[in-house]
């Protein structure tokens, strides 16, 4: 099948349209992990051929399973919000519409959009690297274990070494 889709000398966005079909059309009669197992061998050799990244159509693949797993007759989900709220899958199917069809809008996004699967490593790398959301956000890292640094580490502006905030001194504040 894979060579078959290069040969027909498919673009990027018709080859990422097919492939969004395909999945959604398995994710009406096919459990996730299946589809996983039956079709990301076929389509990841051709998207990498064609440009798209790892990671891109990764994403793609997650979100055309969630959007199988809130509709019948498959999906999963719905059979577990029907056990816990004694609802029929009918009435539950009817519920879940809106949201189905905002889940398929955020497929197209994603999908469309590229550059978007690059944002979050990207916030994550200048974390990691540069301490970038320490700056950014610092009322959510002030009182992360993870991202304190101890009084005495030499990365430690010397202000600090001299009186530190509670925070790093280990006392409770509001005791």
């Amino acid at each position: 099948m894979a060579g078959w889709m290069l040969s027909q000398g498919l673009d990027v966005l018709s080859f990422l349209l097919i492939a969004n079909l395909l999945l959604l059309a398995a994710g009406n009669f096919m459990e996730p992990s299946s589809i996983i197992l039956i079709l990301a061998p076929i389509l990841f050799p051709i998207a990498i051929s064609l440009g798209i990244g790892p990671i891109h159509f990764g994403i793609i693949m997650v979100v055309n399973r969630e959007i199988g797993m809130c509709h019948p007759p498959v999906g999963l989900n719905l059979y577990v919000a029907s056990g816990i709220t004694k609802m029929g899958i009918t009435e539950l199917t009817v519920a879940a519409w809106p949201w189905l069809l905002t889940m398929l809008a955020f497929l197209v996004v994603v999908t469309y959009w590229p550059a978007l699967d690059a944002v979050v490593p990207e916030v994550h790398r200048r974390d990691v690297m540069g301490g970038g959301a320490a700056r950014r956000w610092p009322l959510i890292h002030a009182h992360n274990p993870a991202h304190d640094r101890s009084a005495t580490s030499p990365q430690t502006p010397r202000a600090l070494q001299r009186h530190p905030p509670a925070a790093l001194r280990g006392e409770v504040q509001g005791a």
